[in-house]
């Protein structure tokens, strides 16, 4: 698992994929001796079972990209107090239209996040990223299980993992094109790719 509050990350490269065997196609794609300014290299396997996500940490300029890599910066993230064994990662993907500053949108969300009088009980953190183009908005959270999630999701009756009217207006929020996530399990890390 990646330390997402690592000194020294620049830059975010997000991949995800499609495969037959998500397990198999991650280790493929993080295998191999660590390239210049590469920090750490994180892979994931979707709990549908076709779903693959390689998640790496840059010093400076990534130095080689796979097809389709999404570049992020860190903006805003939150870990609870003695947080419990990370048992799902949910990658949250939010594309906005233009002119809409992605960073509004999770402001908002950690003001619903700050404000939540009954928090989801499985939730361990929440690490929000900006697209270097800023068109889009990815959270890195952190669960106990799937089963929290999917929980959290459906205690709230409103299909956020919060409820009250400032989860709707993150929900509602006027600019998304597009808002999804995919539930992970960490599948591979490469220790050459460790610092």
């Amino acid at each position: 698992m990646p330390d997402l509050e690592r000194g020294g990350v620049e830059s975010i490269l997000v991949t995800r994929w499609t495969a037959h065997d998500p397990e198999a196609a991650v280790a493929e794609a993080i295998a191999g001796p660590k390239p210049e300014g590469l920090v750490s290299a994180s892979g994931y396997a979707g709990f549908d079972g076709t779903s693959a996500l390689v998640y790496q940490q840059w010093e400076g300029d990534p130095g080689e990209r796979r097809a389709g890599a999404v570049e992020y910066r860190m903006y805003r993230g939150a870990t609870r107090p003695n947080p419990p064994e990370v048992g799902c990662v949910v990658i949250v993907e939010v594309e906005f239209a233009d002119g809409v500053d992605p960073r509004t949108w999770i402001n908002l969300v950690f003001d619903a996040l700050e404000s939540d009088e009954n928090p989801a009980e499985g939730g361990i953190s929440a690490h929000f990223h900006v697209s270097v183009d800023g068109r889009r908005a990815l959270n890195y959270a952190e669960w106990t299980s799937e089963a929290a999630h999917i929980a959290a999701l459906a205690n709230s009756g409103q299909g956020t993992v919060g409820s009250g009217e400032k989860w709707l207006r993150v929900k509602e929020y006027p600019g998304v094109i597009r808002n999804g996530f995919t539930r992970f399990r960490p599948a591979q890390e490469n220790p050459e790719q460790e610092i």
